[in-house]
Parts: structure tokens; sequence; C-alpha cells
């Protein structure tokens, strides 16, 4: 038979020093891990909130910063008597066109109309009309070829004097010419773009008659020159380089 231990001595074993020391040891021990559980879980949930805070303040500033894009257009037209009447009517086409671009949505864009042969004139100004309103569209619709004498030079400068481009919006003038002209108007291209005005153009008229010399002259660029089925093109152009 097994050996019998002396309850006496096992009361004793139980109530003994030594007893309440491990016993008192092991609760410290499971204390100390509880509490360095619930830390770590604390500082878990915290960095959790800090990193789900943090993206949503990054997704407010890159939000109101992409929807911030600006940019104020002129139209410039030739009507002088070097355009034939269907050049001019695939011109008019190509602003209608213009205006409607996908590369406008969502973004403050104006857009103005100047015409010119020997003397220039605005048909309408810089937010006269919401862009793509039916206003615009039959404003555009509506215009009409006078004839005369080139003066490209001219066009560009009554542009940029008299264009109400705003303070710190980037500004655009679209020439839609054939290139054939009888003035400085190299001159005033660089005048205009040295204030701040890119310039893009429009080959108008019979391709053999377009003078894509002159055209790249007045852009300062090759890529910024196009012809009237590229309407698109060229507002996506213009967004990606004033819009960035």
């Amino acid at each position: 038979m097994g050996r019998v231990q002396n309850p006496a001595t096992y009361r004793f074993a139980l109530d003994s020093p030594a007893h309440f020391i491990g016993v008192s040891r092991l609760r410290r021990t499971t204390l100390r891990r509880e509490d360095r559980a619930d830390r770590d879980s604390t500082t878990t949930a915290m960095l959790g909130k800090l990193l789900l805070t943090t993206a949503m303040v990054l997704a407010a500033i890159h939000g109101s910063s992409a929807q911030v894009c600006s940019a104020d257009i002129v139209l410039t037209l030739d009507e002088s008597s070097s355009i034939p009447r269907t050049q001019f009517i695939l011109a008019r086409d190509f602003m209608l066109d213009f205006i409607e671009c996908a590369a406008f949505q969502d973004k403050d864009i104006r857009i103005g109309v100047i015409l010119y042969n020997c003397v220039p004139r605005t048909y309408f100004d810089l937010g006269k009309y919401t862009r793509n309103s039916p206003f615009m569209r039959g404003a555009i619709d509506y215009m009409m070829k006078e004839g005369g004498v080139t003066r490209t030079g001219v066009a560009i400068r009554y542009m940029r004097v008299t264009s109400d481009f705003r303070d710190g919006v980037p500004g655009a003038a679209v020439i839609l010419t054939d290139g054939q002209t009888s003035d400085d108007y190299a001159y005033e291209a660089g005048a205009a773009r040295a204030a701040g005005v890119d310039l893009y153009a429009v080959g108008v008229g019979f391709q053999a008659l377009v003078d894509q010399t002159a055209l790249e002259t007045i852009t300062d660029y090759s890529d910024r020159v196009f012809d009237t089925t590229q309407a698109c093109v060229v507002a996506q152009k213009i967004v990606d380089d004033l819009c960035g």
C-alpha cells in the first residue's frame, strides 16, 4: 500500500510561507502578462486609429488638390479671305467639339472667343457663358465669316491685352489659322508667351496651303500644332500642360 501522508503535515505544507510565496509569484506573473496584453491591445488600437486618421487626412488633401484645376482659354479664329468658307465651318465645328471634350469635365474652365481678319474683335468674353452651355453653343454656331486681310500678330496682341485672364489661373489661347499673315506674328506670339499665355495652333484651310512653320513659330512647340479633326486632343493637351 502507498504511504498515507499525515494530515497535519499536509495542512502545514499548504499553510507554509513557501506555498503562499509561490502562489503570489504565479498571480503576479499572470497579472503582469494580462496587463502587458491589455497595453499591447490598447497600443494596437491607437495605432490603427492614427493610421486611419492619417489616411483620411491625406485623402482629403489629395481630393481637394485634384479638384482644383482652373484655366482660361481663348479661341482665336482667323476669318480672313484666305480661309475658304468650308474650312471656316470646319473650324467652327472644331470649337463646338472642343467645348464638350471630356478632358474639361469637373474642371473650372472658362472659354472666350476672338474673331479676326485685319482687325480683331471679341466675339464673347471669358466667363460670359458657362462652358458647353446652350448659349455658348448657340453663339459659336451662329458665327459668320467676314473675310479681309489676315493679321495674326495683331490678333495675338489683342488677345493678350484685352482678355480677362484671372490672376493666378493658367491662361491659354488656341490660334486657328492657315498661318498666312502679313505682320510680325512671331514677335507678338513671343510677347504673349512671355506674359504667361500658353499658345496652341490649329491649322485651318487646305492642308497644302497651311504654313506649318508659321504655326510652330506661334506655339514654340511642334507638339502644340494640330488640325481641325483633333479638338479633344487639343483639349487634353491643354489640361495636361496647364493642370499637370
